[in-house]
This record gives C-alpha cells, structure tokens and sequence, in this order.
C-alpha cells in the first residue's frame, strides 16, 4: 500500500475500528439537538421564526465534529462524522458478498483478532493482510470521491 501514506491508513484504521463509537456520537448528538428545544437566533435577514423549520434544518445539516473516547487516543475530535460513516456504510456494502468482506467485518466491526480470523476463515496471513490492505485501499478511494482525504501528491517533483 505504498501509494497510501502510513498516516493515512493509521487513520483509516481507525475510523474502521471506531465507527460503531462514532455512529453512537453522532446518534447522541442528533438527540442533544432536539432535546435543547429550539430556538429561533435573533433577527435579520437569515431569521427563522419557525421552530418545525429551524428543527429540520437542524436535522438535515451535516455535524460538523464529533467527541469520542478511545482507548488509544483518549478524547478525540471526528470531523465530518456522517460522511464518515457514510464511506464506511458503502465500503461494507461493496465487499457484501465477498469473504474478504466478511474478513473485514470479524476484524472491524466484532473486533476479532488476525490469527483468530485466519484460523476460523481457514486463510493464510498473506490471504488476510492482502484482503485488509485492498480493503483499505478501497475505503481510501471512496474518502477521497466525498472529499474526506486528498489524493497523494508525487512529492518526487
């Protein structure tokens, strides 16, 4: 995976690991919006006087950033959480059908270890990290359609 910078699949990894935790951030965030009751703002020309219509707005606008916990780095901040999850929700839809995918979602989403997954997959650790790395790969690509990460530039030039 050289084409990927380490930093990057730390990064992809990781939201890979954590987005059962993001999905439950942004679900109590959803929920935080809509128990603080709603309030109109003041006046001008961008004033809302409905509360049904500043509530949907509300619930139609992307969150900016999320707050999580984990192990590894403590409190962190997660932009652009629902795009993030988005990515991920097409990711294990493109590898519904495939053993590769299945792989993933032992590792990911159950949180399984590598050689317990080889040895209940009956799978080489070669067969393994190449199925994560092309998961990965791909999970890179569809960041980069939503604008989450940027390509790689040739820093050879």
């Amino acid at each position: 995976m050289e084409a990927l910078e380490e930093k990057v699949i730390s990064n992809l990894n990781h939201y890979l690991f954590y987005a059962s935790t993001i999905r439950q951030a942004v679900s109590t965030a959803r929920l935080e919006q809509e128990t603080h009751g709603v309030t109109t703002g003041g006046s001008g020309h961008a004033f809302i006087s409905d509360p049904t219509a500043l509530l949907a707005m509300k619930r139609t606008t992307p969150l900016k950033s999320i707050k999580i916990v984990t192990q590894v780095h403590g409190e962190e901040t997660i932009c652009n959480p629902e795009a993030w999850l988005s990515v991920i929700d097409r990711l294990y839809k493109l590898y519904e059908h495939q053993m590769a995918g299945k792989c993933m979602r032992k590792r990911f989403i159950k949180h399984e270890g590598p050689l317990s997954i080889m040895v209940q997959m009956g799978i080489s650790k070669g067969t393994y990290y190449n199925w994560r790395d092309e998961f990965i790969r791909d999970f890179a690509m569809l960041a980069i359609q939503e604008k989450l990460i940027e390509p790689r530039v040739n820093r050879n030039k």
